[in-house]
This record gives structure tokens, C-alpha cells and sequence, in this order.
């Protein structure tokens, strides 16, 4: 578990456990999730152009608003550039966001909470079962699985077409 010192001290637990903000309201779900841009934030917090001038740059993005200028995040979950990945297909298998990024509903502040490094991937490939769910519950950070996840995995498996790595 390790923390990147970010611009604006961004509570996904607040948002997510606090507000009930699901991940799809900010991160899209294909190739590159990206961060959500300040459009997003000034529609969650609602907040207009005189707000800005009335708190100055004390307000999280505040100055970002009202220089038209995007906030610079520092990615927490950063592969390589030769890394071919997809969060569209995982979503689509089944695989739940906390799975790969933790439960950020309880994460103050964003820290990775898995390595991400190719043999934690390739080991998810070999046995995905244990990390399978339904897909109504892939952005459901609370989600429990069930006492027979290796059978409920493998049945899952098949209904979503998962193909193990060898």
C-alpha cells in the first residue's frame, strides 16, 4: 500500500461511501478509465463561477474552474505504455473494480493496493474463479462473495465465456 501525493486531496471514500457516487459517474469503463476531468467535478459539486470567486483557491479546483485549466492528478494506478489493457472486458467477464484497485469506498486517499505487475496479472488469468461475480455486482465495492465462490466462479466462468491462461 503506498499513497502519490496528489494537487487536490481527493477523498474517494467521502465520494464513494459518503456521497454514494458509483465509479462509472467519473471513470468511463474502456481502454483507458482515465480521471475524471472538472466538468464532472464542478457538476457533483454544483458549484458556480461566483462560489469560485467567494472561497478563491482554497476550494479543491478551484482554480482550476476558473482558469479553464485541468487539474494535474498523479496516476495511482499507472501501467506501461506497452501494457495492452482493457477494463471494458473485465467489467463485461466480471471482474469487479475492487478486485484490481482495492475498496477505494474506504480509501481517504487513493493508494494501490495490489502490484498490478505482470505475474499478479497472469495468476488472475490462471485462476480467475476466485475474482469472478456477477456482473451487477462488479462496481459494488461492498460486494461479499459468496462461501462457494469456486464453484459460483467456475459457473460464472462459463456463463461469460472466461478463458484461463495455461
Amino acid at each position: 500500500m503506498w499513497q502519490r501525493a496528489q494537487p487536490v486531496p481527493f477523498s474517494h471514500e467521502h465520494h464513494v461511501s459518503g456521497l454514494g457516487i458509483d465509479c462509472r459517474y467519473c471513470h468511463t469503463t474502456g481502454r483507458d478509465v482515465g480521471i475524471c476531468g472538472d466538468a464532472v467535478d464542478q457538476d457533483v459539486h454544483d458549484v458556480s463561477f461566483a462560489d469560485l470567486d467567494e472561497c478563491g483557491d482554497s476550494c479543491a479546483g478551484a482554480a482550476s474552474w476558473r482558469d479553464n485549466q485541468p487539474i494535474r492528478w498523479t496516476r495511482v494506478h499507472d501501467l506501461p505504455d506497452f501494457v495492452q489493457f482493457n477494463h471494458s472486458i473485465h467489467v463485461a467477464k466480471g471482474v469487479g473494480c475492487a478486485t484490481c484497485h482495492g475498496r477505494v469506498d474506504r480509501m481517504p486517499l487513493m493508494w494501490k493496493s495490489a502490484s498490478l505487475q505482470m505475474e499478479w496479472c497472469l495468476e488472475c488469468h490462471r485462476n480467475p474463479e476466485k475474482n469472478l461475480r456477477p456482473r451487477d455486482q462488479v462496481f459494488n465495492m461492498a460486494y461479499e462473495p459468496p462461501r462457494n465462490q469456486d464453484a459460483a466462479g467456475r459457473e460464472l466462468a462459463l456463463k461469460y465465456h472466461v478463458q484461463k491462461y495455461q
